[in-house]
This record gives structure tokens, sequence and C-alpha cells, in this order.
């Protein structure tokens, strides 16, 4: 748990790390007359509470995981006329809030304006620097993984750029230099 605003303290959370089937954390705030929230992070084992695989263990397919959340507190209004109580106002929506979709293999493309030469953000002129992070599951081995990535319409590659390659694994890590598939245009 990270990032509790305002304070608060966790008064209830999964003993152990889980796989877990309903388990829930508690955040408690002594008073929040803002908005309430907190962080928590996780990681989605290779089998389910069951012993089920989380991920079809022949094809890898991604896997959409239900995530709920709720909150209940103690409302006391400002205006008389209103009753105070405990736990009076609740907010537990029907249906499950948001998924966690569970991959084999996932990629997130993102970009910096490295060099700004023309108005603020990207415009004509700029040198963009892109970045591509693709993580492959503790629980599939993958081999001959290509990865293709095309420059839209108006960018073209930058000659003195070198592309590079940084890797993480449980064997060690390190990073190397690219070479070219095909020449810049």
């Amino acid at each position: 748990m990270q990032d509790i605003t305002p304070a608060g303290s966790v008064t209830d959370e999964p003993a152990g790390p889980g796989p877990w089937a309903s388990e829930s954390v508690t955040v408690t705030y002594p008073s929040a007359t803002t908005a309430a929230s907190f962080d928590v992070a996780f990681w989605v084992p290779e089998h389910d509470s069951q012993a089920d695989p989380v991920l079809d263990p022949l094809t890898g397919a991604p896997a959409t995981i239900p995530n709920d959340a709720s909150a209940i507190g103690d409302w006391d209004p400002l205006d008389p006329r209103d009753p105070a109580g405990t736990d009076n106002a609740v907010a537990d929506p029907s249906g499950h809030l948001d998924t966690v979709t569970a991959r084999s293999v996932a990629t997130q493309k993102s970009v910096v304006v490295s060099t700004d030469t023309g108005a603020t953000g990207p415009s004509p002129g700029d040198t963009l620097t892109w970045t591509i992070e693709t993580q492959v599951s503790d629980y599939f081995d993958l081999s001959d993984l290509t990865l293709v990535d095309v420059a839209s319409d108006g960018q073209s590659l930058d000659g003195s750029f070198a592309p590079t390659i940084a890797y993480r694994s449980t064997e060690g890590s390190g990073s190397d230099t690219l070479g070219r598939s095909s020449p810049p245009r």
C-alpha cells in the first residue's frame, strides 16, 4: 500500500502473497474532506486461488480479471436538517468497476519531445524520442519474438541516432546498440 491520500491507515489486508479469493484491502481515513485514494501494487500469479492457470497454458491468450471497489463512511452534514449517522455514506456500484487484462506478452509505446525547436509540444522540426517497452510473463517462454515499429506519416529516422535495447531478466540485465533492418528514408 502506498500513496494514501489524505493520511489514513491500512486496517485490513490479505495475509500473505496470495493468490487470493475474495480478499480485500481496507484503508481507514480519520477525516476526508476531499477525494480519498490509495495505490495497491499487485502481480498476477501463474495460478488462481482454485489452482487453475490464469493464462491459457497452450496459447498464452489474454485473460480478463475483474476488479471491484466500494467505499463506506460516516457522513456528518453541515446542514443540521440532514441526519448524521454511522455508515450512512455508501458507494458500491453494481458490477465490476474495472478489469485487469493479464497477458503473456505486453507492449507499450510512448514519446517525448527531446528537441523542441518550434511551438511548445510536437511541431515540425522537433526531434521525438520514442520508447517501446515489452514485458514477457514469468510463466511463458517465447522464442523468435519480433517487434516491428513503423514511423507514422511525416516522421523520418534521424540517421545519427543509434537505437538501443535494454533488457532485464532473472539471469541479469544489460543493453546493446541495435542495427537497422532498412536504411532511413
